[in-house]
């Protein structure tokens, strides 16, 4: 699309543009276009292919169906787009966001039965995603080489691997999101001063917060986590990293922590039985 346009579909589930397997299905090169009531189906295969490529800004793409796509709509080194109230899902993956520094907002989507990724952000900063559901895809949101992200009051449901995947994420927050069935809740690696605060956390059959390959100086804080197996865990070289006011219930562990170079103000009462042992063996032996 090369000009500024309102474009609506009569009925989404009837009204098809199909890219027959070649290249972006649709690709949108000027700002101010609306794109609404279709379905968007069979991009090609390669990495960067989409239902919808969004190369400029102030767009809005809405109340449409996303499926058997590459990736179903990829932003890309734009601006003030918003993508709401859409179903993608059967693709490989959800929907993108590529070397975006401006605002974008992705909100109240169905993102569901994606291969990869539902959603995933690389090279980005200044995104809101928030009230999406997330479902089943193999990771829920994942986060790479990006930082000062707002993703809150999401539900990401029962995705295979991770439900917030982070890899050199820093300063972004992560607030009021509801975590299901995942193998981890959040996962950090190499990801600093991060907040992960008011989150529910639950049924994660191997960590609720895993921090680890240096993810230091994050906030977890007021969190829900239960019926896992650790509630949190800490890598060797994770450090500075401020615990406060989580709630951990029918967890195997609540809390892991190799490196014990962090903060805890409510570190769980099993943890405090650890410390007070401990240290009351060390000073029997100074005195002895």
């Amino acid at each position: 699309m090369d000009k500024s346009i309102v474009l609506v579909g009569e009925d989404k589930n009837n009204t098809i543009i199909d890219g027959e397997g070649f290249g972006n299905t649709v690709s949108v090169v000027v700002d101010n276009v609306s794109i609404s009531g279709f379905t968007i189906r069979n991009s090609g295969v390669e990495s960067n292919n989409s239902g919808i490529m969004v190369l400029s800004d102030n767009n809005i793409i809405y109340d449409t169906i996303f499926i058997n796509n590459s990736v179903g709509i990829i932003l890309q080194g734009c601006g003030n787009n918003k993508v709401k109230d859409n179903f993608v899902f059967s693709n490989v993956f959800g929907s993108g966001l590529h070397h975006c520094i401006e605002e974008n907002f992705i909100f109240k989507n169905d993102v569901y039965d994606n291969n990869v990724t539902g959603i995933y952000l690389s090279f980005s900063s200044n995104i809101s995603v928030y009230d999406n559901s997330v479902s089943n895809n193999g990771y829920g949101i994942s986060i790479s080489y990006s930082e000062d992200n707002n993703i809150f009051d999401n539900f990401v449901d029962n995705n295979i691997h991770d439900g917030f995947n982070l890899f050199f994420c820093n300063k972004t927050v992560f607030v009021r999101n509801t975590i299901n069935g995942s193998e981890y809740g959040i996962a950090s690696t190499a990801s600093n001063k991060n907040l992960m605060g008011e989150n529910y956390i639950y049924n994660c059959s191997l960590r609720g917060i895993n921090l680890v390959i240096g993810s230091s100086n994050n906030e977890v804080y007021d969190n829900i986590i239960t019926n896992g197996d650790i509630g949190v865990y800490i890598s060797l070289d994770s450090f500075d990293n401020n615990l406060y006011g989580n709630l951990f219930s029918n967890n195997n562990q609540k809390l892991v922590d190799e490196s014990i170079v962090n903060d805890y103000s409510s570190p769980g009462f099993e943890l405090v039985i650890v410390l007070v042992a401990f240290a009351v063996v060390i000073l029997l032996r100074g005195i002895g």
